[in-house]
C-alpha cells in the first residue's frame, strides 16, 4: 500500500512538473512575440554601450518546499541600445528548506538576457543537503523569467547519491539581486 502511494505522489510530482514547464515555455514565448509585434520598422543591430560589475546579495524563496536562503552573489551586467541587458554571475549561498528541515549550500551560476527589462535566464548549481547526521549532493539545473535584477525560477534536483531521506526534487523559487559593491564603466 506504501508504494502505490508513493508512486502515485511521484506521478503526480512529475505531471505537475510538467504542467509548470509547460507554462513557462508558452510565457516566454508570448514575451517574445508581443515583442515582435510591436515593432514593425526594421530592427536595427544592438550595440553595447556600459558595464557594471558589482559584489551582491540574492535572497531567494522555495515556494514549494517553504525554503529561505541567502547567496552571495558576483554579477556583471552589459547595458545596450533598445533597453537591452545581459547578465551573468556566480553565487556561493545557504538554504533552509523548514518543510523537511534540510541544510543546504550551494555554488552556481547564471546567464540572462532581457529587452525591455523583461526576459529569461538559466543557470545551474551544485546543492550539498545537510539533514541530522545524513548528507547528499544534486546538481540543480534552473530556468527563469523577470526582470534583470529579480527573477522567478524553476529547479529539478538530480541527485548524485542515495541518502535515506527524501529531497525535494522540485523548486520554484522567487529572487532579487541587491548590489552593493562595484561600479559601472562606459565603453570607447
Amino acid at each position: 500500500m506504501h508504494n502505490s502511494n508513493t508512486y502515485k505522489n511521484e506521478k503526480r510530482s512529475r505531471r505537475s512538473a510538467f504542467l509548470l514547464l509547460h507554462s513557462f515555455v508558452l510565457i516566454v514565448l508570448s514575451i517574445s512575440l508581443d515583442a515582435q509585434s510591436k515593432s514593425e520598422e526594421p530592427r536595427k543591430p544592438v550595440k553595447w554601450h556600459s558595464m557594471e560589475k558589482s559584489v551582491g546579495v540574492v535572497p531567494e524563496i522555495d515556494f514549494l518546499n517553504g525554503g529561505m536562503g541567502m547567496q552571495l552573489c558576483r554579477a556583471k551586467f552589459i547595458y545596450g541600445t533598445q533597453r537591452s541587458i545581459a547578465g551573468s554571475g556566480y553565487y556561493l549561498g545557504f538554504q533552509y528548506n523548514s518543510d523537511q528541515r534540510v541544510s543546504m549550500a550551494s555554488f552556481g551560476f547564471w546567464t540572462g538576457m532581457f529587452k525591455r527589462n523583461k526576459g529569461a535566464q538559466i543557470g545551474a548549481r551544485a546543492v550539498y543537503f545537510i539533514k541530522d547526521n545524513e548528507s547528499g549532493f544534486a546538481l540543480r539545473p534552473e530556468i527563469g523569467i523577470g526582470f534583470v535584477k529579480a527573477q522567478f525560477n524553476y529547479g529539478y534536483n538530480i541527485k548524485v547519491a542515495k541518502t535515506e531521506y527524501a529531497t525535494a526534487t522540485h523548486t520554484l523559487t522567487l529572487s532579487a539581486y541587491f548590489g552593493f559593491s562595484g561600479g559601472r564603466a562606459r565603453f570607447f
